[in-house]
């Protein structure tokens, strides 16, 4: 739900309601805005009105932006890999933008984010 707010929100998606988001939205996502959605992930502010109140500002942990950005990608996968259109028998799409970003899990080491 938070990407496809996120879509609504930015002007890439121009429905009123999320459930309206066309599939050639995905489809002709640009690398730049995959990016540009990690980094709305890793910088919103997620503190509570009461959090804010005293002066606490929280963000999403490493982790917690990599599960989001691995759902989007297993959303991706599925639509590109896994579906088939009734009428033609061909995936919905077939360009993934999201297997092209990279995430990472707090704990690995910079050799292991390198492969």
């Amino acid at each position: 739900m938070k990407f496809f707010n996120w879509l609504q929100h930015e002007g890439i998606s121009k429905v009123e309601h999320i459930r309206d988001t066309q599939l050639s939205v995905l489809e002709t996502l640009t690398k730049k805005n995959a990016e540009f959605y990690k980094e709305f992930l890793e910088e919103e502010i997620i503190s509570t009105e009461k959090e804010k109140e005293q002066g606490i500002i929280k963000k999403r942990s490493v982790d917690a932006v990599a599960r989001n950005i691995n759902a989007i990608k297993s959303l991706f996968n599925y639509l590109t890999t896994e579906t088939e259109n009734e009428e033609t028998g061909e995936c919905y799409f077939y360009r993934n933008v999201f297997s092209k970003i990279k995430v990472f899990k707090k704990d690995e080491t910079a050799d292991e984010q390198k492969k």
